[in-house]
């Protein structure tokens, strides 16, 4: 790694940050991954002898981060290892399907047909409590079990996953998955002390940088003992890595941009207020597509498509990405390239006072909206049955909203409603 002098830091140039600000780290970033060392070492060792790995740990916590990392350039190390990664949004067995190159069948073939040569395979099934938050009911015990029967009798496979704690009593509610996971679960604790002092300070180091005395102590403290803090470390360490002065990270930049506890905030409300009240109200129309509303558990990120967002709103999504609020993708599906959007991670829902409002504001339509793509989702599931359109009382509302605001539901879930009608006028 080229030092700060290497970089053109004399003549004033800044190196790129050590820092991942919202992000999780990545597999290329793994040269600045501090402070996890003895996790990911019980993890390697176990990859070699179990077949099966959830993660469990709180939102903000590091999970992904671990994984991808910490571990996966470990394993790459060990040779005769094939890396698959996935995460099971909407449609769980799909994304699998296409993660295994279109035959999730090949999951349950591994009994078969493997000599002693053959690759070990480790699948990564990513954000696991994406299956409670946004697969059908329906989807949820047929992936299940695809993912059980490999656990139990493919050779050479683990299953490494993570999931959030506080969804952990959902994956318990299936007794064959209980069962897996009550044999082995790695629980990650919050970093002691040492370790956030590696994560803060050995990636500075690397690119010959320093903090201020006490700097450190000041972070740490300021942290808390709160869970999923991580994330709005790494972000006040970005913005501190950006106002450097001769080669330190100062006390005086860290009141500069207002300390942890608020840096999230102001930087979010800083995107903001650089847009125009019209696009305003449209980012209000984009995150409240990118949020679940909890019933039951808290409200948590969800992942939408364009048409979710809207076309016409891509372009602020677009810059919302570009500001690090919001990360956009590209996936493949059944239907093609579908691009994609979600908050870049869910320190936002929990920390920004904005969007906290917003989704208040929202609540009852988001709350209805999701249902009605879950009755939608059943009426493609009975190839656009009549019996699956919207009757009575639920047709209704239906009506009610899609007069009230229509440019915030699909023209797919438009059409749905308009043929509820349409059937109660013929009837």
């Amino acid at each position: 790694m080229p030092s700060w002098s290497d970089l053109g830091g004399l003549s004033g140039k800044l190196p790129e940050s050590p820092y991942q600000s919202l992000s999780a780290f990545k597999e290329e970033d793994t040269d600045f991954f501090f402070g996890r060392e003895q996790f990911v070492n019980e993890l390697l060792a176990s990859v070699q002898t179990q077949s099966f790995i959830p993660i469990v740990g709180a939102s903000g916590s590091g999970k992904s981060s671990i994984v991808f990392a910490g571990l996966v350039p470990r394993l790459r190390q060990l040779g005769n290892i094939e890396i698959i990664s996935f995460r099971p949004g909407n449609n769980p067995l799909g994304n699998l399907a296409v993660a295994l190159n279109h035959d999730y069948s090949r999951l349950t073939q591994f009994t078969n047909n493997r000599d002693d040569n053959a690759k070990h395979l480790v699948l990564i099934a990513d954000q696991f409590e994406e299956l409670y938050t946004l697969a059908p009911l329906e989807l949820r015990q047929p992936f299940l079990d695809a993912l059980i029967y490999a656990i139990n009798h493919a050779p050479k496979f683990t299953l490494i996953l993570t999931l959030r704690s506080n969804f952990y009593g959902h994956a318990l509610s299936y007794r064959p998955f209980s069962d897996a996971l009550q044999q082995k679960t790695y629980n990650l604790a919050p970093l002691n002390r040492e370790e956030l002092r590696c994560v803060i300070e050995k990636p500075a180091q690397k690119m010959k940088v320093e903090l201020e005395k006490g700097l450190t102590e000041t972070l740490i403290k300021d942290l808390g003992n709160e869970l999923g803090r991580l994330p709005l470390l790494e972000l006040t360490l970005t913005k501190l890595w950006q106002k450097q002065k001769k080669w330190f990270l100062t006390h005086e930049a860290y009141q500069k941009i207002g300390g942890l506890q608020t840096v999230l905030v102001n930087y979010a409300d800083t995107v903001l207020d650089k847009l125009s009240q019209y696009d305003k109200k449209r980012a209000e129309k984009i995150f409240i597509q990118l949020v679940r509303p909890g019933e039951d558990t808290e409200d948590t990120r969800r992942v939408a498509t364009k048409k979710d967002v809207g076309e016409r709103n891509w372009d602020l999504v677009q810059q919302l990405a570009d500001a690090r609020l919001l990360v956009t993708n590209r996936v493949e599906t059944c239907k093609g390239i579908e691009e994609t959007v979600e908050i870049i991670h869910e320190a936002l829902i929990k920390e920004w006072g904005t969007l906290h409002q917003w989704i208040q504001n929202n609540r009852q339509f988001r709350t209805w909206q999701e249902r009605l793509r879950g009755a939608i989702w059943q009426w493609q599931e009975m190839q656009q049955d009549k019996e699956a359109l919207l009757r009575g009382a639920l047709l209704l509302k239906a009506e009610e909203k899609l007069k009230e605001r229509p440019d915030d539901l699909t023209q797919y879930e438009q059409d749905y409603i308009q043929q509820s009608i349409e059937l109660r006028r013929r009837l």
